[in-house]
């Protein structure tokens, strides 16, 4: 199955048969079987060392950052949470 992205971000299907456009960016569905590079335990303990330099003194000149990091602290352990 294929689909291609315009310019506009729209998806679509491909009706035709040929090469694509060049303006367009064939997207080709891979195999969905997902392989992690880091364990659970891993990624938790990236998302304590987030967490931290969000809070840190050092950072507090950049309280942009600072909200990002603690944000991708909170969306890692929502991401590994054990299922309910």
């Amino acid at each position: 199955m294929y689909a291609r992205i315009g310019r506009a971000g729209h998806r679509r299907r491909s009706n035709t048969a040929g090469s694509p456009n060049h303006s367009e960016k064939a997207l080709v569905m891979a195999d969905w079987k997902l392989t992690l590079p880091m364990t659970i335990d891993e990624i938790r303990a990236l998302a304590d060392r987030l967490e931290a330099r969000g809070a840190s003194v050092l950072m507090r000149d950049q309280p942009a950052q600072c909200a990002d990091l603690e944000c991708a602290a909170r969306l890692l352990r929502l991401l590994t949470a054990p299922p309910v």
